[in-house]
């Protein structure tokens, strides 16, 4: 109830409706929880947060597949704050998953050129780039 109360006094302020959307989640209620991710974004369409959440919901409600609309998200989500490493590979799932190996391979290979050199998420990048850009050449593996 503070949370809608909150929603009152700060019409534009997409936190409330995040939270919201985060205790609908929790509750097992994701249906609801995507639609206040959605008004959250409504409110700040670069609320990385939410868009975060809405993705994750998205592919809790497709059974693990991400959607299109869940690779925008995270695709975004990972424009907006590169050190959303995990939201950079969900949307190159999502480009796998859609068939588009070329898309995938480029963002994982920008993703990991972009993690520092101690990085211990450099070694899982080498495998994964290499699976989707089963190519048969050498480019398929990170340098």
């Amino acid at each position: 109830s503070r949370l809608e109360a909150t929603v009152k006094e700060r019409p534009d302020d997409p936190q409330p409706h995040f939270f919201i959307g985060e205790i609908l989640r929790v509750q097992g209620r994701t249906s609801d929880a995507v639609r206040a991710y959605q008004s959250a974004l409504r409110r700040d369409g670069d609320f990385v947060p939410a868009l975060l959440a809405l993705a994750d919901s998205l592919v809790e409600l497709n059974n693990g597949a991400v959607s299109p609309e869940a690779t925008r998200l995270f695709a975004k989500a990972y424009e907006l704050d590169e050190s959303q490493v995990r939201a950079g590979m969900w949307a190159a799932m999502g480009a796998a998953q859609a068939g588009d190996q070329e898309k995938a391979e480029q963002a994982m290979r920008y993703i990991y050129s972009r993690l520092p050199e101690d990085d211990p998420r450099r070694e899982r990048f080498a495998p994964m780039i290499e699976a989707i850009g089963q190519s048969g050449t050498d480019e398929a593996r990170p340098e």
